[in-house]
């Protein structure tokens, strides 16, 4: 199976966002492997805002059909068409259908030629697509009951596979713990609607994530990704893998999760005899040191991993190190144009951590060289850094430089690095930035593990696995189930 990231939740200026869909395309392409739009359709149960006028201006309409989504889906279905192209990027064609009484819900199609749809119920709304190659997923799940959150007891699994865990809003695995809600207008983080919630009600519901951003940009970092394993980069191998849960959720670096039990992999329901071993296999491929790895059973950790930076490091192998530019005065736009190459080494892979505004672009140009195209600055937070992560394979004297306009303005040996980071401002006072971050060593960022579990507490156990890195990022499997044989 081949691993797959991509985000499937994202507005537009259709409806309560900002930018043109084939902008927030364009940038999903750049970066991602897939990306559905997912602009408000409809909300069936808004309010009324009487003593709120700029939001009764722009909400009217709303409970029939977000006026800018209805006139342009036929732009959208054609954007979504005209920008599939098996084996390098995938689109799906979604909506967004919103309630404060049954909270908010994406419906995803498999086909580009579907209508909208609307219901003035969830149960309406699961009558609407029935027989349809469609999946309703509902997302921001915790936000207090009647008030946008997910009541779970009129939740149908068989017409939606998967749960966004995680966005900008938060995390909604439980009530407690990291990432809690933005404290935004909506409320709080409550237990009745958190995915550990639906778990102990029984759901057979696997993760993902995905950014729920309303700024056209499609995979912005530390919002929230979907990972997926599949065995093609097409259309029907993503709709069938997620159907079986073979899938995370990530916050933003892409870490590859492998989760096992008795050979069957994240997702699946198995059947095992009393007293039968479990036998739990986990791989990790982070971008940072991870801090802890955890496996939940039922709702409680029970083993935990840790002290990964005791491990140690050697003189050879994989280092992960990221490269960072940005740092300029704002308002001054800067387009950037360079090259990070290796000497002594080569890139065996990269990821981008790309944020808005502006349009950015990684390429590339062979094992030892990775050049980047991207705008800065020009609006309020433009001045923020971007960020590559380059997974480098060579050893302590392998060297990691950044080309700029034909001169070398940093560089530094992955044994320098992993000692200290280094920056560079060839441009003068606020003037703009290069930095390379402090190396991690392979010791540090993998990690196979393997734990065996024999006891039943229930007729029917669920376990998932939770990654924490150093620098804050995260990652949860989709859980398996295993019920008595």
């Amino acid at each position: 199976m081949n691993l797959y990231f991509g985000e499937i939740h994202t507005h537009t200026g259709l409806s309560d966002g900002r930018g043109e869909p084939a902008d927030a395309v364009a940038v999903g392409k750049a970066h991602l492997d897939f990306c559905a739009l997912a602009d408000h359709a409809q909300s069936p149960d808004l309010p009324d805002f009487d003593e709120w006028e700029s939001a009764r201006d722009r909400y009217a309409g709303w409970r029939e059909a977000v006026p800018g989504v209805k006139a342009r889906w036929h732009e959208v279905q054609a954007l979504m068409r005209a920008n599939y192209e098996p084996g390098r990027f995938v689109t799906f064609l979604a909506q967004e259908w919103s309630s404060m009484g049954w909270g908010d819900h994406n419906i995803y199609y498999l086909r580009d030629d579907e209508p909208l749809r609307f219901a003035s119920s969830l149960s309406e709304l699961y009558a609407a697509v029935e027989g349809v190659e469609a999946m309703v997923i509902p997302h921001h799940t915790a936000y207090p009951l009647r008030h946008r959150g997910v009541d779970w007891a009129g939740f149908d699994s068989a017409k939606g596979p998967v749960v966004e865990i995680f966005s900008r809003h938060g995390s909604s695995e439980t009530e407690q713990g990291p990432f809690p809600y933005s404290g935004s207008a909506m409320g709080p983080r409550c237990a009745a609607g958190t995915v550990q919630r639906a778990l102990e009600l029984g759901h057979i519901v696997g993760f993902i994530a995905s950014s729920d951003g309303h700024d056209s940009f499609p995979g912005s970092y530390n919002s929230g990704l979907a990972a997926v394993y599949a065995p093609a980069l097409d259309r029907e191998s993503l709709w069938e893998a997620l159907w079986q849960r073979r899938t995370y959720a990530v916050t933003g670096d892409r870490i590859r999760l492998d989760f096992g039990l008795n050979g069957r992999p994240m997702g699946r329901v198995i059947s095992v005899g009393d007293g039968q071993p479990r036998r739990i296999e986990i791989g990790v491929d982070g971008w940072d040191c991870l801090d802890r790895v955890e496996i939940i059973k039922n709702g409680r950790v029970v083993k935990r991993w840790a002290g990964f930076d005791l491990e140690r490091g050697g003189g050879a192998g994989r280092f992960k190190v990221g490269v960072e530019w940005g740092y300029h005065a704002f308002p001054e736009e800067r387009k950037w144009s360079f090259s990070v190459e290796t000497s002594g080494g080569s890139m065996a892979g990269y990821q981008t951590c790309f944020q808005p505004p502006g349009f950015h672009q990684a390429r590339d140009s062979g094992p030892r060289r990775l050049d980047i195209s991207s705008t800065t600055g020009g609006k309020p937070g433009g001045a923020r850094p971007q960020r590559v992560d380059l997974d480098v394979e060579g050893t302590l004297e392998t060297e990691v430089a950044i080309r700029n306009d034909g001169e070398w303005v940093l560089q530094a040996s992955v044994g320098e690095l992993l000692g200290e980071s280094m920056a560079s401002m060839p441009f003068g006072v606020y003037g703009g930035a290069f930095y390379l971050s402090r190396a991690v060593a392979e010791a540090h960022f993998r990690a196979e593990l393997e734990w065996q579990d024999t006891e039943f507490e229930r007729q029917r156990d669920y376990y998932y696995v939770r990654v924490f890195q150093r620098n804050g990022q995260a990652a949860w499997s989709s859980p398996i189930w295993v019920e008595r044989a």
